[in-house]
């Protein structure tokens, strides 16, 4: 009976650490199955320790009951979002945890006074084993199915080229930072002032920049990478970790600048995994705990854990007295803000937001949010290019997004069938650098983020750059059937069809 007892509370412990890697697989890498697996062994010894504690106070007669009881517990314990919003939209709209935290602790009394019968035990087991069937026939497909995506070999030159000038290099990424025309577009808002600063200030902005991809975790790639990470020809990828390693700085920019004697920032976004710092930094600015958020978020233990550090420019700003410490730097930030949840109240001050809203959500007020952040964002990044500037006038800065906003984006379209609208939307992206005098001639209104550093290192170097045609690649999200592949669009073609179909409507009415 013992070894039943024990193996209901080893199946229940198990069951929701299977269903977090089911939802989180193509994100997990080798190093989070080794925290989860320690969440399991958590669970699994206090789940023990408290049987044994109620055995020896009622005694072996009360086994079943005890067994009910803390499978009880452990349901109601890491079902907190489901259940929660259960009392807060259905019976309860108002002191919603106080009612979840009489459940946690009546449910599984109650589960311990009428649960007296020993098949209730072997009921349970049976019970436990059916729960974790599922999710395991789903992993094991998964992982008997996974491809073994392997990037091809970066294309760039340059590697071992003596260099005309050092200067320190400042990249900053502002995530999901709208362009000016899109800003105008979808919220009637003008950046003019801001991109007025930055033009003063020596910056070129690239007017029609487009990302190279829709989502971070490839995008982001794509700059530091110097080329197409994925293309339509590539191997279908069925996870995330190969772009996550390259943003964590196994990467041939990073090769390139610790090869000419730069040394290495790094500065992670705070909240997202795919950039937390990767160790072949000189220095980690921010890392992150994105794991934990969201496997907290599965329990109670999100209530007390409902602010994250996320980073911004003022963030930045903090840091930059750690970063003139090195002689020669290169800095890479990821900054948060404008992408959800919000940041910032009216005032630009951080506000508290809860682990499991990193959505877009299409209403007024997510967007009324987002217009918020990036006005608070530009408010915070003009003290920091006055310091860096103030300090270091002859800084390289570029300043640039992953990809745009997603209000009107359906992640459910196949990869083919994006309307313009929704294109122009997601890859219409800020894009400003920042470089020489003399080097400025090279930059160009499309210029896209797989050609940043080749345009960069090409000035530093003293010589012309090797661009690679601007492109951008359609891809998804896991969930949808068409994740793992990318669809080249054709942005040209799309283009000149929508102004014929605009040039005909109006002919139509003239």
């Amino acid at each position: 009976m013992k070894i039943r007892a024990n193996s209901v509370l080893f199946v229940f412990c198990l069951w929701p650490i299977l269903n977090f890697i089911k939802q989180n697989k193509e994100q997990l890498g080798k190093g989070e199955y080794l925290v989860l697996l320690s969440f399991f062994a958590i669970a699994f010894f206090v789940c023990v320790v408290i049987y044994w504690l109620l055995q020896l106070v009622f005694g072996q007669s009360k086994q079943p009951s005890t067994v009910a009881a803390i499978v009880a517990l452990l349901i109601i314990f890491f079902n907190y979002p489901v259940i929660f919003q259960f009392i807060d939209e259905v019976v309860f709209s108002f002191h919603s945890n106080y009612f979840y935290l009489f459940a946690l602790l009546t449910i599984p009394v109650a589960a311990f006074l009428t649960c007296k019968n020993k098949v209730a035990i072997d009921a349970l087991l049976v019970a436990g084993l059916a729960a974790i069937v599922l999710p395991t026939m789903t992993l094991s497909y998964y992982f008997l199915t996974k491809t073994h995506f392997g990037l091809a070999q970066a294309n760039h030159s340059g590697d071992a080229t003596k260099l005309k000038r050092s200067p320190n290099i400042y990249y900053i990424m502002t995530d999901s930072y709208a362009r000016q025309d899109q800003l105008l577009k979808l919220f009637n808002y003008d950046n003019t002032p801001f991109l007025g600063y930055l033009k003063e200030h020596g910056f070129y902005i690239a007017d029609h920049a487009y990302s190279n991809y829709p989502e971070t975790f490839i995008s982001l790639p794509s700059s530091l990478w110097m080329d197409y990470p994925v293309t339509e020809e590539s191997l279908k990828f069925s996870d995330r970790q190969a772009f996550y390693s390259i943003i964590q700085g196994n990467n041939p920019v990073v090769t390139y600048i610790k090869s000419h004697g730069y040394s290495y920032v790094h500065m992670g976004v705070g909240r997202w995994a795919g950039s937390k710092c990767g160790g072949n930094e000189d220095l980690c600015l921010a890392n992150n705990d994105e794991l934990k958020l969201v496997f907290y978020s599965m329990t109670p233990i999100a209530y007390f854990r409902r602010n994250y550090s996320l980073t911004t420019a003022a963030s930045l700003e903090k840091n930059l007295d750690a970063v003139t410490r090195y002689q020669s730097f290169f800095l890479f930030a990821h900054l948060q803000p404008p992408h959800p949840p919000a940041t910032f109240d009216k005032n630009c001050r951080p506000t508290l937001v809860k682990p499991n809203t990193l959505i877009w959500q299409n209403s007024g007020k997510a967007k009324a949010e987002y217009l918020n952040d990036l006005r608070c964002t530009n408010q915070q990044l003009i003290p920091v290019i006055d310091k860096i500037l103030s300090r270091d006038p002859q800084a390289i800065i570029i300043l640039h997004s992953d990809h745009g906003t997603g209000f009107g984006v359906n992640w459910e379209w196949s990869l083919n069938q994006w309307p313009r609208e929704a294109f122009e939307e997601r890859f219409s992206i800020l894009m400003a650098l920042r470089l020489p005098a003399e080097c400025r001639q090279t930059l160009y209104p499309s210029l896209s983020p797989v050609n940043i550093f080749r345009v960069t290192f090409a000035c530093i170097e003293g010589r012309s750059p090797e661009t690679l045609p601007d492109v951008s690649y359609i891809s998804t999200y896991e969930g949808a059937k068409e994740f793992g592949r990318v669809h080249k669009y054709d942005r040209l073609s799309s283009a000149k069809s929508q102004n014929l179909a605009q040039q005909t409507l109006t002919n139509r009415f003239t």
